[in-house]
């Protein structure tokens, strides 16, 4: 299927940020807000981000976003598998803590880049 470049790369993460800051801020409206959002590489290592957080690999497809400032975890996230066949899986461990696990097609863990996008309510 071929998409429309506004549906695709980069212009995909634009549309998902719309969509969760809109349905977020309407549940929202009195609270404070914190964004963070970032491509974390293979190995561990932020490619970029919005800052307010650090990311490294933890073991084999396993990797850990700690954030400078609690969030609540009842918060609008995404991860977007930069990889075929490939499945993400996110979890908050703490209020600073994010675990982020890839496998692959059979469901085994594997090093996959992942961009990652979470709107939330200071704790």
């Amino acid at each position: 299927m071929n998409l429309p470049e506004r549906w695709t790369g980069q212009g995909t993460w634009d549309i998902v940020k719309r969509w969760l800051k809109l349905a977020f801020v309407r549940t929202n409206l009195e609270k404070e807000q914190i964004l963070y959002a970032g491509t974390v590489l293979a190995n561990g290592t932020l490619n970029v981000g919005t800052g307010g957080f650090t990311a490294k690999k933890i073991e084999t497809g396993g990797y850990q976003i700690t954030f400078d400032k609690p969030i609540s975890p009842i918060a609008a996230v995404a991860v977007d598998v930069q990889a075929t066949q490939r499945t993400a899986c996110m979890a908050f461990l703490s209020t600073t803590v994010v675990a982020v696990i890839m496998s692959n097609g059979t469901g085994a863990k594997e090093d996959i880049a992942f961009s990652f996008f979470i709107l939330g309510v200071p704790t």
